[in-house]
């Protein structure tokens, strides 16, 4: 029982620390992990790095192909747009679950998230809080698997960010537009709040996909 935890706990620590080398483009798309490597660096065996591997690809971080071994994956534009339009989707269903149902506590909760997303200088940290912050809001309608779905969609999105920081307007957008929500679901007005969130998303989307664009002809150029 215990040599089971133990590994459950390497194997999430290898899962973090290859999510964050991902995110932050420390490993580029198409790059090999190697298992042998992986298990030298964190002094482990290969029983733990091979159910990491397995996690990273179930969440499409990696793909696991025969004779080749682990390779990151590329971020594309049709699946960063079709993503984000489940989000948009799903917010409807949010919203007629959510709206009339929250508590103090819940918006307490929202704004501790919200005050440290504000803060915080790190893009790792910046990427957490936002999504614990948006957790917060949406965890009142209890709806937990289209909270997973959407959980999903925010390590995705945040891979994308971390590689396109470079072609992305770095101001301060998401602050304003998380503290907006807040403000109008404090104030009872859940149907604007909801359709501020969805412009937000909207834009996101956009800025992704022309961020993506933009990678996709450099890369074009620099092969050319």
């Amino acid at each position: 029982m215990s040599k089971k935890l133990q590994i459950n706990t390497l194997s999430e620590q290898i899962v973090e620390k290859i999510k964050f080398d991902i995110l932050l483009g420390e490993l580029k798309e198409g790059e090999r992990i190697l298992e042998h490597r992986l298990a030298e660096d964190f002094g482990v065996s290969r029983i733990p790095v091979r159910e990491a591997l397995k996690a990273l690809a179930s969440e499409n971080y990696i793909t696991i192909l025969p004779f080749k071994g682990a390779i990151v994956k590329a971020v594309e534009l049709p699946e960063i747009e079709e993503i984000l339009n489940i989000h948009i989707a799903l917010l409807d269903l949010i919203y007629e679950k959510v709206k009339n149902n929250y508590t103090k506590e819940d918006f307490d909760k929202a704004e501790k998230m919200l005050a440290l997303n504000e803060k915080t200088t790190d893009f790792r940290s910046f990427m957490s809080y936002t999504w614990y912050f948006a957790a917060a809001m949406y965890a009142p309608s209890k709806l937990h698997h289209a909270i997973e779905i959407i959980k999903e969609i925010y390590q995705l999105i945040a891979r994308a960010t971390g590689l396109l920081q470079k072609f992305l307007d770095q101001g301060n957008y998401s602050h304003a537009s998380n503290r907006d929500f807040l403000n109008l679901c404090k104030e009872g007005r859940y149907e604007e709040a909801f359709q501020s969130r969805k412009n937000h998303l909207i834009e996101v989307r956009n800025n992704l996909m022309i961020a993506l664009k933009k990678l996709h002809s450099e890369k074009k150029a620099a092969i050319a």
